[in-house]
Formats: structure tokens, sequence, C-alpha cells
């Protein structure tokens, strides 16, 4: 299961496009021109930097990553939007849920650019795998394991915050 202190962490962009592996530039203009899909940030004022939730961190790398497969930032976000980020969303919520946990890391997610440039997607667990038969059949789908993408990610959090801790010490 994902470590509650994750779940809760906060982010800057400027971790937030480390961690995605991201031009800082290119996230702070998708946040910007509102081309992400996220949590809003209510009590932030001018000048402070912006704060991005577990949920908000998963959307943008998930993001990233239909971006350098070549989907449109805003298409990109859409697709996460639907798919993903409810169980996401669910998993934040309730912490303690391992079904959910469960049902977030052994999602996939499929997506593929048709030749007319529309974008068709699917998100699927293993049991589900039929629900994206079509799109991962084409020669040009892009498959994402959640799992090893939150796997990664919490992998590089907890290291980082032990790396902290051990400074401090």
């Amino acid at each position: 299961m994902i470590d509650p202190t994750v779940l809760k962490g906060e982010w800057t962009s400027g971790e937030a496009a480390k961690l995605g592996r991201m031009k800082l530039r290119s996230l702070r203009h998708w946040l910007m021109k509102e081309k992400l899909r996220r949590g809003q940030d209510p009590e932030r004022q001018s000048g402070e930097w912006r704060r991005l939730n577990f949920a908000d961190l998963l959307h943008v790398i998930t993001v990233g990553y239909l971006v350098r497969y070549g989907v449109s930032p805003e298409e990109a976000s859409r697709v996460v939007s639907k798919y993903i980020d409810p169980t996401v969303r669910r998993v934040v919520k309730s912490p303690d849920d391992a079904d959910m946990h469960a049902r977030l890391t052994d999602m996939t997610l499929a997506v593929r650019i048709r030749d007319d440039g529309l974008v068709e997607a699917a998100a699927f667990t293993s049991s589900e795998r039929h629900l994206g038969n079509e799109i991962t059949k084409s020669d040009h789908s892009c498959v994402l394991r959640l799992g090893a993408i939150v796997a990664e990610l919490h992998e590089i959090i907890m290291s980082a915050a032990t790396e902290a801790s051990q400074g401090r010490a």
C-alpha cells in the first residue's frame, strides 16, 4: 500500500516537474493556461508557490508520459481526468482502503492516437483486460501501467524523505 505520508504530501511545481521528468517551464505553462485539470489552490496567495497533492502529482506525471507519446497536454489531461483521477482521489480520501490501493496499482491505461488525430483510451485492471483489447491491438498504442508509475514515485518520495531526515540527524 502507498504510505499515508505520501498520500498526504504536497509538492511544488518544481518538485513535480523533477519527479515527472519534465521541464518546469512546460509544467508551469500547462498549469497557468489551465491545460491540466487538477484540484485548485484556494488558500494560495499571489506570489506563493503552487502546491500539488498526491492526486495532482500523479495526474501531472501521467499526462507527461502521454505528452511524450504525442498526445496534446489538453487531451492527455482529459484522458487522465476521466480514467485515472477518480480512482486516485478515492485512494487519497480513504488511505486505509486496501481494495482501492489494489485497483490503482493494478490499473493500466491504454491510449491510441488514431490516423484522424483523435485519441481513444481505456483504463482497466488485469481482470478487465478485455476493455483495452481493441486499443492495444494497434501498433500506435501507448500502454501505461499505473502500478509501475505509482511504485517508482512512492520509492523516490520515500527515499528523499529518508535522506532528508538523515541529513537533519
